[in-house]
């Protein structure tokens, strides 16, 4: 069964590394009305103590933060809470061990490894539009993204689009992207991705009731091609038109196409 929800504001705890954009996340969240706890994994609490907390429900929302390490490292190294860079390799190993317990437990995870602080704030207000957190059943996440450029790292489903013909190589379309009703007519008017697309379609809606029983709140699917442009954005806008159709909440995001 999903969890209950309790009247009053929503409760949340926001962890992830030290020297990442947890602060973003944490003031989203709080402006959009939420109680907002946070742990980067430092500081003097019980892992233990956490996770029990966590176990019995004290939080209506357990949202885990991924980021790049080199980028925390710099940030842990520039701010002067890490005297050297073994000091802050140190530090991101203690917190990730520290956390461990916390990381299985998470039912929300963010990739924030190649976003800013202002992408991730909107993701997160995307997230909350959509009723993050209100029980009101799995938010649908679609994300397109160019494989050179890495796989996101919170996906729970990753399918490949790059069997498809490329628009990238039809000059009149080369620099549209997928969102263009021209790419979108090129890429779905093959065969084969019809297929692709009625094939990930029954397998969400096969898979529905058991994240509802399960009380998952963000379901994360990724699609992706060579360049994040093309074949992967139009894959995600007919998919995302499918999906809300059947009356999921579908939320879509196109990583190499910055809102």
């Amino acid at each position: 069964m999903a969890p209950s929800i309790r009247p009053g504001p929503q409760t949340a705890l926001v962890f992830g590394p030290p020297g990442s954009l947890l602060d973003a996340v944490v003031g989203e969240l709080e402006a959009g009305g939420a109680l907002v706890d946070s742990w980067d994994g430092t500081e003097s609490r019980s892992p233990e103590e956490l996770q029990e907390r966590a176990d019995g429900g004290e939080w209506d929302l357990l949202v885990r933060l991924e980021a790049d390490p080199i980028s925390c490292l710099s940030h842990l190294v520039d701010s002067g809470r890490a005297a050297s860079m073994s000091a802050g390799l140190a530090m991101l190993r203690e917190s990730r061990r520290r956390q461990h317990g916390l990381r299985i437990r998470s039912r929300v995870v963010l990739d924030a490894s190649r976003l800013n602080a202002e992408l991730l704030r909107a993701r997160v207000r995307g997230l909350w539009a959509a009723g993050l957190g209100q029980g009101l059943g799995p938010i649908v996440v679609l994300e397109s993204f160019a494989y050179p450029k890495g796989v996101p790292l919170d996906l729970d489903w990753c399918v490949d689009a790059r069997s498809l013909r490329n628009p990238y190589w039809e000059e009149r379309l080369r620099p549209l992207s997928g969102l263009d009703p021209s790419v979108l007519g090129f890429v779905m008017g093959q065969p084969v991705a019809g297929l692709l697309v009625a094939g990930v379609e029954r397998l969400v809606l096969e898979q529905r009731p058991a994240w509802i029983a399960q009380g998952r709140q963000v379901v994360r699917l990724g699609i992706g091609c060579t360049g994040g442009f093309h074949r992967s954005v139009a894959v995600v806008a007919e998919l995302g038109t499918r999906l809300s159709e059947h009356g999921l909440r579908v939320v879509r995001w196109h990583r190499e196409i910055p809102d």
